[in-house]
């Protein structure tokens, strides 16, 4: 029974994350097909609809860069009551969100690495470190208010809840460098010139 339940979780997750995407999609349609799936909105938030529609408009919202303004993020649980389940999903997607911040900030320090005077055993040490800060990001991301949050009652008597977050990319990017920054600085001592040619600032 939990494989059935396991499986399930993750196939609404994934019909949660394509019905998310623009592309042409007709958010009243979907609307209605999760409505018909036991989906509902909390009370007093936006229809479904709304939301999808939301969410498809700022997935492809752009900065004054020209960059995407938002990196994304899924979330789906099952729990007893709602608010365990919406608990455990913002969780999942936080999590989700630091690993996201997490590949940038790797990337980044991977190639900047070779600018510093760091030794190529400091240089494993800080690449592992950046690598493995999944956990000290999440907990830097705070609160996100979810901008889609739908659940349904199962048969069991449990609930699911499956939410989508956004984060300002550029945000999210100087919040997770100075958080590692200071990570690398305290635990493994590093410069702070050779922090700065790290973190390319």
């Amino acid at each position: 029974m939990k494989k059935v339940i396991t499986l399930l979780s993750i196939i609404v997750a994934f019909v949660v994350i394509a019905s998310s995407c623009g592309g042409g999609g007709n958010a009243r349609k979907e609307a209605k097909r999760m409505a018909k799936e036991g989906w509902k909105v909390p009370v007093g938030s936006q229809p479904i609809e709304a939301m999808l529609e939301k969410s498809w408009a700022m997935q492809e919202e752009l900065d004054q860069k020209g960059q995407v303004k938002y990196i994304t993020s899924d979330g789906n649980a099952i729990g007893g009551n709602r608010n365990a389940a919406e608990a455990q999903a913002i969780d999942m997607a936080k999590f989700q969100l630091a690993g996201l911040l997490e590949t940038r900030i790797a990337g980044l320090v991977s190639q900047n690495v070779a600018n510093t005077e760091l030794s190529d055993q400091e240089a494993e040490s800080v690449s592992e470190m950046v690598q493995n800060s999944k956990n000290i990001i999440a907990q830097e991301i705070g609160y996100v208010r979810p901008i889609v949050k739908m659940f349904r009652r199962l048969d069991n008597g449990n609930v699911e809840v499956s939410i989508k977050l956004f984060y300002n990319a550029e945000e999210g990017a100087k919040m997770a460098k100075k958080r590692v920054r200071k990570e690398l600085k305290e635990k493994l001592k590093t410069n702070e010139e050779d922090l700065r040619k790290l973190m390319g600032m």
